[in-house]
Parts: C-alpha cells; structure tokens; sequence
C-alpha cells in the first residue's frame, strides 16, 4: 500500500505532520522499514498513524511489541545514565575542589579590600575568573569521552528501537493489511 498526501489528510492527520510527509514523499511511500525509519528520523507520529492504519488485531499485536521495545529501550538508557553518572563522579569532584579553591582566594581577596571595595571586587572577579579557567577546561575535556559515549550509546539505543518497532510494523502490515474501513486506498 502506497501512503499519500491525500490518504494523511483523509485520515485528519495534522497540517504540520501532512506537510512534512508531503515534503520527504511528494510521490507518496509505501510501507518499508526504510521508510518507517525515515519517518521516525522526521519525528512523524507513527503510533497515529498505526492506529488509523491497522485493525483492532493489528494494532493490539503493535501496541505488545512497541511495549517489548520501549521497555529494552528503557533499561538501556537507564544503564547509559547509570554509565554516565559514575563516569564523571571524578571529574565532578576534582571541578568541585577547584572551584572551592578559587571561591576560597576570592573571598579572602574580597575581604581585604574593604577600604577599596570597587576596585578589589574588580580585581577578584578577574582572578576568579583566570582561576577557574584552568578547571573548567579540564572538566570539560575529561566529560567529554563518557559525554560522547552517553549520546552514542542514546543514539544507539533509538536507532534499535526505531529498527525494532519498524519490523514489527511491518510485518503486523504484512500479516494483518489495512482493514480499517475508509482509509484503504482500493
């Protein structure tokens, strides 16, 4: 089955999701997992249009499986947060020294230029500011590796469970057909 313009809007898809699907397929598209992944990337509601795609049997078999995904996606992210959290703990604590260091000379600084209190808050800023220059560089250099790993493995993650639901979509297409009177295209 070819997907349309026409079909979304008989369907009451919305403007905004109808213009961005028009925009990819100006010639339509039909129902691959090459197109589905597309469409994820695009951010189309794809459970909306399951539910005005599949029938009743069809769509319970894509709810259970969409559930089977998002649960393996949700453990995934929860160990990269977990990975994530502990690999920063370190750097995390070595920035905070830092900056209490930094806060440390500019309280003193400040404290001592009570008599000229424009110019040493002045002057302290700008320590401060040099102090913590060197810490903040070497936190975020060192957040930088498991940082990239987070958003690799989140990457990684959606790139599963785009793949996942799209197969089941598929195949629950190809098993079940649009059964939904008046949004097949016969």
């Amino acid at each position: 089955m070819k997907i349309t313009k026409q079909w979304l809007i008989t369907a009451h898809a919305c403007h905004s999701q109808v213009k961005i699907f028009d925009e990819e397929w100006p010639d339509g598209a039909e129902i691959t997992l090459e197109n589905y992944l597309r469409a994820a990337e695009l951010n189309l509601d794809l459970g909306w249009f399951a539910k005005n795609i599949f029938s009743a049997p069809a769509q319970k078999a894509y709810d259970e499986a969409m559930a089977i995904a998002w649960e393996a996606r949700s453990k995934v992210t929860i160990l990269t947060q977990e990975a994530y959290d502990i690999a920063i703990v370190p750097t995390q604590e070595a920035y905070d020294i830092a900056i209490a260091q930094a806060q440390k000379a500019y309280d003193i600084a400040i404290a001592q230029a009570q008599k000229a209190y424009d110019i040493a808050i002045a002057q302290a800023q700008k320590a401060y500011d040099i102090a913590i220059a060197p810490p903040l560089k070497a936190y975020d250099i060192a957040i930088a590796p498991p940082l990239k790993a987070y958003y690799r493995a989140m990457a990684e993650a959606s790139e599963a469970y785009d793949i996942a639901t799209g197969t089941a979509f598929v195949a629950i297409y190809k098993k079940y057909g649009t059964e939904n009177p008046g949004l097949r295209e016969d």
